[in-house]
């Protein structure tokens, strides 16, 4: 990249941070401004006492979980299967796999603007 190239990538970043509008983030945000594929009520465990519970969203799971209710061995599965026909899955699983991807596509949606304002 020619140092022309990089001041015009750089200062294409600078107008999209400038003209980027300001969202004012806070605890008390309603459920629907979360994903609705998160807010889905498809999700079951089984309590310390063998009971199963749910269904609960993923967004409801990820906030006792960051609250520190469930252990890291915690497994949960969809309302369309069981927990004996092994298509559970590890909550930490389930989590760390939707944060990473929405990262990775917040970041594809940056890059992606800044090489149409060039």
């Amino acid at each position: 990249m020619t140092n022309t190239q990089v001041k015009a990538k750089k200062d294409a970043e600078k107008k999209v941070e400038q003209s980027a509008p300001v969202i004012e983030l806070s605890d008390d945000d309603d459920d629907e401004d979360h994903n609705k594929c998160n807010n889905a009520a498809i999700w079951h465990y089984m309590d310390p006492q063998g009971k199963t519970q749910g269904p609960f969203s993923l967004y409801d799971l990820k906030e006792w979980s960051n609250n520190g209710y469930f252990p890291s061995n915690f497994r949960v599965w969809k309302s369309s299967h069981t927990l004996d026909d092994k298509k559970c899955v590890l909550l930490l699983d389930l989590l760390t796999g939707i944060m990473t991807n929405t990262q990775v596509k917040a970041k594809k949606d940056a890059e992606k603007k800044v090489e149409q304002s060039v």
